[in-house]
């Protein structure tokens, strides 16, 4: 097996939405380097390839996960060459896995097995505060994504965003089968939250009960 390069490997609880509850408890393994530099990176740390990186192979990383619950970010995973290994790897160890990546660089295909641990990917589609929405694949290139466990997320900073969000919401719905809207405000904020739902339920009625609205728990009681 290969190896990767590792910026942390923690546990702490699942801070935000996806297949993981919110507060889930789970291993992240972050790892580093990433091809995009958004303007609201809360991992600076992990964006470049640095010559102290951590080089671990696939078999060290699922031995360090002891959780049911394996959630792999960072940087963005899906520019190493070794991550498809990894995912199976801790699929065929029985854990659940989430993979969270920037909507730059196409999914791996890979096959359903439903009897080893479950696979879910959230898609992190990049809105217009982040500096990077040119960045994100066209909607269509989603559209052809068979595993069932598919999130969607817009991180929403400013009205521009919320409107990005309308205009790709109904799109991705009518052309992606099984998969969910997650809206996550910039910052735990009570009158963003009020904003958001307000905008929405107005400009595309019906997507409130596809969509998920995720703060980041993590920060909030101040954990990694």
């Amino acid at each position: 097996m290969g190896g990767l390069n590792v910026n942390e490997i923690y546990e702490s609880i699942s801070g935000e939405a996806g297949m993981f509850p919110q507060g889930s408890w789970c291993t992240f393994v972050r790892l580093q380097g990433c091809n995009l530099l958004c303007s609201w990176c809360d991992t600076e740390r992990a964006q470049l390839l640095v010559e102290n990186t951590k080089l671990y192979d696939v078999e060290d990383i699922v031995k360090k996960c002891n959780t049911d619950r394996v959630l792999i970010t960072g940087g963005e995973p899906l520019i190493q060459r070794n991550v498809t290994e990894l995912i199976i790897a801790l699929r065929e160890a029985g854990k659940d896995v989430q993979v969270e990546t920037n909507g730059t660089i196409p999914l791996p295909m890979m096959q359903i097995n439903r009897s080893i641990g479950r696979l879910c990917w959230v898609i992190d589609y990049k809105t217009p505060s982040s500096g990077m929405a040119l960045s994100s694949l066209p909607w269509e290139n989603f559209t052809t994504i068979i595993e069932e466990n598919v999130y969607y997320k817009f991180v929403i900073f400013d009205n521009a965003d919320l409107r990005f969000f309308a205009e790709r919401a109904e799109l991705l719905l009518e052309h992606t089968k099984g998969a969910m809207l997650i809206i996550s405000p910039a910052g735990a904020n009570k009158s963003i939250m009020k904003e958001c739902l307000q905008y929405i339920e107005a400009k595309v009625p019906g997507v409130l009960s596809k969509t998920i609205f995720s703060l980041q728990l993590h920060k909030i009681i101040d954990m990694p």
